[in-house]
């Protein structure tokens, strides 16, 4: 919602569970105003299954603070790492979050937030941190630089912070963790860059065994997401058609195989979330040249919903 030039976080709630601001709407449901209080803009990041939301806010100095929202409606402040600046990420179902924050000497560092404490996850040996997902087991995944300059996807887990490696390239990159402990991202194989950059490939790591799961038949695919069911959400670089550059489809992986959900018969389009039924949320990109904006617009929204609300195996 855009108030004023200005973005407020917001989020829906049932009308008999909160007070609302406004009558209802035929769903039963309202939209509430949940900005903090002294900030220009916020953001709402992430909702868990009791209704707990994390939300970031930026000041008039252009600097973000993570703040975190309870189903009572409690706004509480996850504070920072002793810097300007603090990030959320994900949070779990008990009320845990991840992120990054700066520390007083402007590096920027993974966090934990916890029983009302902001724990520092650490580094890879390099300078800067960042972390992307939690499970309900506290176990983080992100991204870390090392001693020597290179970027890693990490796995913390019980205070230990372990490098997830690569394909043979230079980076690799963790973005999302389940209940049981899988991690899915993206790291470089060691090959030739492209036109592409470097090639990289999704990856699933389980057991402390990193596995390539392919692409499309392009030069590169990433996994952004996992449920608790293993199915894995992301994009792929599809082959080129003749005369033109290869282009970004979403994909879902399902038992080890990858399924090609298409662009809406726009150029490209990736994944922005994955539940628990394996049904896929995305949005595709790049109108064709005979198709008119508002309705090809109009076409992504119609379709993205009915995809979403299909049965897994029509994703």
């Amino acid at each position: 919602m855009r108030v004023h030039k200005f973005s407020l976080a917001i989020v829906l709630v049932t009308a008999l569970t909160f007070l609302t601001l406004a009558a209802p709407n035929a769903a039963g449901q309202t939209m509430v105003d949940i900005h903090p209080p002294g900030y220009v803009s916020s953001r709402a990041v992430d909702i868990n299954r009791q209704g707990d939301i994390i939300i970031n806010a930026v000041d008039s100095s252009n600097r973000t603070r993570a703040f975190g929202r309870r189903y009572t409606g409690a706004l509480i402040n996850l504070g920072t790492l002793g810097g300007a600046e603090a990030t959320a990420t994900d949070l779990n179902d008990i009320r845990h979050v991840v992120g990054w924050s700066t520390l007083a000497n402007g590096d920027r560092h993974a966090f934990l937030y916890r029983n009302g404490r902001m724990r520092d996850l650490g580094t890879l040996g390099g300078p800067n941190s960042i972390a992307t997902a939690v499970n309900n087991r506290d176990e983080v995944v992100g991204t870390s630089e090392t001693a020597t300059g290179e970027i890693r996807g990490f796995l913390w887990r019980n205070g230990v912070m372990t490098e997830l490696g690569t394909f043979g390239g230079e980076e690799s990159r963790a973005f999302d963790i389940n209940d049981s402990g899988w991690v899915v991202g993206s790291a470089d194989l060691d090959a030739p860059a492209t036109f592409q950059n470097q090639e990289r490939h999704a990856f699933l790591f389980r057991d402390g065994v990193m596995t390539d799961l392919g692409d499309l038949g392009g030069e590169g695919s990433e996994a952004t997401h996992i449920n608790n069911l293993g199915h894995i959400a992301g994009w792929s670089y599809a082959p080129p058609e003749p005369n033109d550059d290869e282009r970004k489809h979403a994909i879902l992986i399902k038992d080890g195989v990858m399924f090609d959900l298409g662009t809406l018969e726009f150029i490209q389009s990736t994944t922005t979330a994955l539940n628990e039924r394996g049904s896929v949320a995305g949005f595709a990109s790049g109108l064709n040249d005979d198709e008119p904006p508002a309705a090809g617009h109009e076409r992504v929204r119609r379709k993205l919903v009915a995809r979403e609300r299909g049965p897994p195996d029509d994703t």
